[in-house]
């Protein structure tokens, strides 16, 4: 409320004081980090995103299937990319990104049906796209199975892939017994009658 009300610094202080008082909460070390953002820190900020992000994994290796630990740890992971990306640091920033959408593929995972976590995996793949690392796509090819960031290097396969990764999930949801949920664009695409042909 503090950094809202432009009292930035002043905010500031009172996180320090609770990050001292009590040091094993990580969204007291992350919400110092988003003070630190706004204030221009880059570096500070990064190393509190880092101390967040470190306690995060510590917590989520106690059960590495806990949802709500492996959601802290996903953004614990895009804060650190996220800072990378604002200090101009793209190369920095690949990896702490696809750890983010590792997260979230595997809150997909572990509760296919819940609309959050299928929001949260756009929005990690959303953040990797936008941050257009394409001299990493050859890279992380083989790591990521959603929407292959390779596509960046050559726009026209975007449209087919899509096609043929939303025919792939019909499938999959088929095949399991289970009713397909998805988050499509609204309006004509040209990767809709790629599927409707393929189907």
């Amino acid at each position: 409320t503090l950094q809202k009300l432009g009292r930035a610094e002043e905010a500031l202080k009172l996180l320090e004081e609770a990050v001292a008082r009590w040091p094993d909460r990580s969204t007291l070390y992350a919400n110092r980090s988003l003070v630190l953002l706004t204030l221009g820190e880059f570096k500070p900020a990064l190393t509190a995103f880092q101390d967040s992000l470190d306690l995060s994994r510590e917590i989520a290796s106690r059960s590495p299937d806990n949802q709500d630990w492996l959601f802290a740890l996903g953004n614990a992971w895009f804060w650190v990319g996220y800072t990378h990306w604002q200090e101009g640091n793209l190369g920095a920033a690949v990896g702490p990104m696809t750890e983010y959408f590792n997260a979230a593929e595997r809150l997909v995972q572990l509760d296919p049906g819940n609309r959050k976590w299928q929001l949260e995996r756009a929005y990690a793949l959303g953040n990797l796209g936008s941050h257009r690392v394409v001299y990493e796509a050859r890279k992380l090819d083989n790591q990521i199975g959603y929407i292959r960031l390779s596509m960046f290097l050559d726009p026209a396969a975007v449209v087919p892939a899509f096609a043929k990764d939303l025919v792939g999930r019909i499938r999959t949801a088929r095949d399991e017994g289970r009713q397909f949920v998805a988050i499509l664009p609204v309006g004509p695409m040209p990767q809709y009658e790629i599927a409707a042909t393929t189907i």
